[in-house]
């Protein structure tokens, strides 16, 4: 039996897979934030015009789970929360751009692409948008080398092509030339190809005769992995040019859409974001597993991680697959970020032949992250995370440079849920942590010993 826990293990939490609805648990109670999902729901429903979002968060935190499920949700027969019927066209960035080489081109053409696709894989309608097509079809003579016939002129075929060209660079740069010029006459027909869209989904009929859909809702995923825009240098100042710069492009789409957006960005530009997009940010923090400050256990953020991963243990209990102090452990160190969780469980189950995990397994795994957090790390960036430690009220500057380095490299997390004696505006504010096994190093004490003398040596009397 043991062998046959250990691989359920490995097989079912798989860091990079997001959660199916099967497996999806919701743990916006622990995040601290709103719940996004319903939040999104009820936008849709009360709102007369399109619902534009971005959606934020650290890396791996569960940005794509939530949005599977929220498609999940806008689809089924029988949703947890009261809404119209969507038609969700989910668009992953990452089948269609170079993360370190993108452009607004390649976001608009992988809407078309994708929406053409989908629509005729899932529903059977094909978009037939001659005048969108006869734009494209300079794409596909680019990525052949030759002028299609009229035949070829079809948006059916400009997402092989792309599928087949988006690695070679001097076709995309070609792409782009030929495209951006034209952005506002693409822009255009892209929307004019959502209402094409619209008209066809809403002739769908139910056997009651009722309408299957209500409109459709554009979801564009891991944008936030993009780290270079062509022609700017990488990071914040791409991240700006393409979701601060490109806002003009992006809310000119006429449909409902959520967009994944650098949380460094939505941190550090916020209100900009805001004025530009009609919507805060909503970003979703990690799992708070510790009290602030004090690191003790908190144990409702505990249990609910511990349920995540009863879902995927499933047939078996969790106490089968895990010794209680083992589980303790995994969940201390991923500090309630849920990818380095279910990373650190896969590990474990490669340093042990049987189940239950032991603490000694659960340790190797959690061990083989230690590198990450002290290799290559300066004296002043261990300043930095002492000074946060140490500090009243666990704030970070999103605007510093060094400081957003730290907190994309999960060295900082994020969190939300605060005292239960603060204000409500005050338990809204984020607020940041040291990660713990950066905690544990030598580097990191020794920083915290020489952070506080300094305040020492300002405060004594002379």
């Amino acid at each position: 039996m043991s062998d046959d826990i250990l691989k359920r293990l490995y097989n079912e939490c798989d860091p990079f897979l997001s959660a199916t609805a099967k497996y999806y648990t919701d743990l916006s109670a622990v995040r601290g934030g709103e719940t996004f999902i319903k939040t999104y729901c009820e936008k849709l429903n009360r709102s007369n015009g399109k619902v534009k979002v971005l959606f934020s968060g650290h890396s791996g935190c569960g940005k794509s789970s939530e949005l599977k499920k929220l498609q999940y949700e806008l689809t089924t027969e029988t949703p947890r929360h009261d809404h119209s019927r969507y038609f969700p066209v989910y668009i992953d960035a990452s089948d269609y751009v170079d993360y370190f080489d993108a452009s607004l081109i390649d976001v608009l053409l992988s809407i078309v692409t994708e929406m053409a696709a989908q629509f005729r894989e899932r529903e059977g309608i094909e978009l037939k948008n001659t005048a969108l097509a006869s734009l494209l079809s300079s794409v596909v003579e680019i990525a052949r080398g030759s002028k299609p016939t009229k035949a070829t002129i079809d948006l059916k075929l400009v997402k092989l092509e792309l599928a087949l060209n988006r690695a070679d660079p001097n076709i995309r740069e070609k792409v782009r030339t030929s495209l951006e010029p034209r952005t506002t006459g693409l822009l255009d027909e892209i929307n004019n190809l959502f209402t094409e869209a619209r008209t066809k989904l809403r002739e769908k009929t139910r056997p009651d005769g009722t309408r299957s859909y209500t409109d459709f809702v554009l979801i564009l995923d891991n944008l936030e992995k993009i780290q270079r825009i062509a022609g700017k240098d990488q990071g914040e100042n791409s991240y700006r040019a393409l979701f601060i710069q490109g806002a003009p492009q992006f809310t000119r789409l006429d449909c409902h859409t959520i967009f994944t957006v650098h949380l460094s960005l939505a941190r550090a530009a916020g209100n900009e974001l805001m004025q530009l997009y009609g919507n805060e940010p909503s970003v979703l923090s990690n799992v708070k597993v510790e009290e602030r400050s004090s690191h003790a256990p908190w144990e409702p953020g505990r249990k609910a991680l511990s349920e995540l991963l009863s879902e995927r243990c499933s047939p078996f209990e969790i106490k089968q697959c895990f010794k209680q102090d083992a589980l303790d452990f995994l969940l201390r160190y991923s500090a309630g970020h849920v990818r380095q969780f279910l990373r650190f469980v896969r590990e474990s189950t490669l340093h042990t032949e049987e189940a239950p995990i032991s603490l000694k397994a659960a340790q190797a795994a959690v061990y083989k992250s230690v590198p990450s957090y002290s290799v290559g790390v300066s004296p002043e960036k261990w300043k930095m995370l002492a000074e946060l430690e140490i500090s009243d009220n666990q704030g970070w500057d999103t605007e510093n440079g060094e400081k957003l380095n730290l907190m994309e490299n999960l060295f900082v997390l994020e969190y939300i849920n605060g005292d239960s004696a603060q204000s409500g505006f005050q338990k809204a504010k984020p607020w940041y942590s040291v990660h713990p096994i950066a905690r544990e190093l030598d580097d990191f004490t020794d920083a915290v010993k020489a952070a506080k003398k300094a305040i020492d040596s300002k405060t004594k009397p002379e």
